[in-house]
């Protein structure tokens, strides 16, 4: 049971102020490559790219002209909307996943183009895509031309494509959280980061000893580390194939004293869900006691057969968290389904239930 308590007094409240500070590590619409082509005597470099700053047409200071071609002998050029480049850079769109197409064109045959595969593969699918012929830029790094093998290449150019497979799509919002070291979902990461759905996506999540942070599935919950002020940056990652976009924001932990005129004095043992749920590896199960005493926490599974017990031992007042990863007393992976698990101190009992799905 509670008992109110008629009392004023100072109480101590965390408050979080989560601020955003961009840091996209990599951002799959920002990118900038060199393109070789060569007959074996004259070389050109021709630069590929995207960039925010960035327009679709000719930009003075980001792109750059291919002067007239060279009377005799072999040259090679970018085009673009009726304009030649030797550097074009088109623009970034945020939160979009806008395909770009190049175009390259040599005067003679017979000649060879070259890149860097992995230098591509950090950004997103470039691939060589006309009437006749498919390559895929991440995975061969060169392609020769012999006179008459690519007619498409002589009439309109060979087309370059590229699609990025991830983009950032917005920051994760300023928000300021207040209570007693509670957790809270700060953002649906799937809202932060746009993706190719015909790819997998994966997150990460990393920050400093002040702040906890967990991931589950899309979202990301943070709870605060009890009696702990000052800073903590947070850095969350998605990464689908090899390209990589994080986004990072600066948490600020400060007590601040309340006057409160009434005070709820608590007097019951507390068990919370676990996190996270459903179950995939391992779980994290909270409870609170109110005073010293001995404790049992044990697991079920649905028909009431013990599966380990996780806590049994004479414990002082205060929180606790302990593990589980899904297997019982022998250390024997259990199967997925639903799970029961039971605190008991002094005499109270308390039933919560789990999924596990792996």
């Amino acid at each position: 049971m509670c008992r109110a308590m008629e009392v004023k007094m100072k109480v101590s409240l965390l408050i979080i102020i989560l601020i955003f500070t961009l840091a996209f590590i990599s951002s799959a619409q920002t990118f900038n490559v060199p393109i070789s082509m060569t007959d074996g005597i004259n070389s050109y470099t021709i630069y590929l790219g995207a960039h925010p700053s960035a327009t679709d047409g000719f930009d003075p200071g980001i792109d750059s002209d291919a002067p007239p071609p060279i009377p005799s002998g072999f040259y090679a050029e970018e085009r673009w909307n009726g304009e030649r480049y030797w550097v074009d850079i088109r623009a970034a769109i945020p939160c979009s996943l806008k395909s770009h197409e190049y175009s390259l064109f040599g005067n003679s045959y017979p000649f060879d183009i070259t890149w860097d595969l992995q230098l591509l593969a950090n950004f997103g699918s470039f691939v060589i895509d006309d009437d006749t012929n498919f390559l895929d830029m991440t995975v061969t790094d060169h392609l020769h031309l012999p006179n008459g093998d690519y007619p498409t290449f002589s009439r309109h150019g060979l087309p370059v494509i590229f699609t990025p497979y991830i983009c950032p799509c917005r920051s994760i919002s300023d928000q300021e959280l207040s209570g007693n070291f509670p957790t809270y979902i700060v953002a649906n990461l799937d809202t932060v980061f746009t993706r190719d759905p015909d790819f997998p996506i994966s997150y990460t999540v990393a920050t400093d000893n002040n702040i906890s942070a967990e991931l589950s599935g899309n979202q990301l919950w943070l709870s605060s580390i009890e009696n702990v002020t000052g800073s903590s940056q947070v850095i969350v990652c998605a990464q689908v194939e090899q390209v990589t976009v994080c986004d990072s924001f600066i948490v600020f932990i400060e007590q601040i004293s309340v006057e409160e005129d009434r005070l709820t004095e608590k007097l019951e043992t507390t068990l919370w869900q676990n996190f996270p749920n459903p179950v995939s590896a391992t779980t994290t199960i909270r409870y609170e006691l109110v005073q010293n005493g001995y404790v049992e926490l044990e697991l079920f599974d649905i028909s009431g057969k013990k599966i380990t017990e996780l806590v049994s031992q004479i414990e002082p007042a205060g929180t606790r968290k302990i593990s589980w990863n899904g297997t019982d007393d022998s250390g024997r992976l259990v199967p997925d389904g639903v799970y029961l698990y039971r605190l008991k101190a002094k005499d109270q009992a308390i039933v919560k239930k789990l999924i596990l799905i792996r």
